[in-house]
């Protein structure tokens, strides 16, 4: 596959055909060259790294809910969400990525949890952590002949708090207008190693720094709700769109926040 991509840059990759189907049926897009990944061995299988599970580009989103029930099921929600059960059974994960949409689904929960892509061009491969992967609204760093060949997901490790949740006008198979994903290491009563990034807020899926530069350190009473105001404002450029205005955007994208943290710290508290 890597050698044919290499003879035919222009080629499409199709694995489920959840997007690609759209663009042909209602943009009439007709790509010259198509190859298929179902039949990928490589590309259809879950490693257990140990501290890490590789999941190969044409995995499903419903194979990778199941993989994550217990250890993120915050995440694993997000992905039940998702469209339907067959669109679920055939989209794949790799290409919710690549397809890099400003309100994509998973990206905020894999930018959240440190997520990296392993990149194949020919027989060379290099790895990019997803936060550094779009340069642009459905703009990335793949060269010609470059593909997604597998995501690396950190598993859970002891005292890491991560929380997600997408909203919706309807919440059962709708698109998001923010979906916020946040993890910390709970140190004491204290927050570190913190990591929070959205969609819908900017032109594409991202880590929100000074949000994390703003909790970093801290604990849940000294976080407050106009301090996360200010962060969001001095991090993205106000929108309204489709699925939202931007005040139901920003206000739900700090809502969000401060709720993880204080439940993080309420369940602390009762432990």
């Amino acid at each position: 596959m890597a050698a044919y991509l290499t003879a035919f840059p222009d080629t499409q990759l199709l694995a489920g055909s959840t997007e690609i189907g759209l663009q042909v049926n209602k943009q009439f897009s007709r790509p010259k060259h198509i190859c298929y990944l179902g039949n990928v061995k490589a590309l259809s299988t879950v490693k257990d790294e140990g501290s890490a599970w590789t999941i190969g580009a044409a995995v499903s989103l419903a194979t990778v809910e199941v993989l994550l029930a217990d250890a993120y099921p915050d995440f694993a929600e997000v992905l039940r969400r998702f469209g339907s059960p067959p669109i679920r059974s055939t989209a794949t994960l790799a290409g919710n990525i690549v397809n890099g949409s400003p309100i994509g689904d998973t990206m905020p929960c894999l930018l959240a949890l440190g997520a990296s892509l392993v990149l194949r061009k020919g027989k060379a491969t290099r790895t990019v952590m997803l936060e550094n992967f779009y340069t642009g609204m459905k703009q990335n760093v793949l060269q010609p002949s470059e593909f997604v060949e597998a995501i690396v997901l950190p598993k859970p490790v002891a005292n890491q708090v991560f929380r997600a949740h997408k909203i919706s006008k309807r919440f059962e198979q709708d698109i998001s207008a923010t979906c916020c994903a946040v993890s910390f290491m709970r140190t004491g009563d204290r927050m570190t190693q913190v990591k929070v990034a959205y969609n819908g807020l900017a032109p594409s899926p991202c880590r929100a720094p000074k949000i994390e530069v703003l909790l970093e350190g801290k604990s849940a009473t000294d976080v407050s709700a106009d301090a996360i105001d200010a962060a969001i404002a001095a991090s993205f450029t106000a929108r309204d769109g489709l699925r939202a205005t931007w005040a139901y955007r920003s206000l739900v994208a700090r809502n969000l926040v401060l709720q993880f943290v204080e439940e993080a710290a309420n369940a602390a508290q009762e432990a």
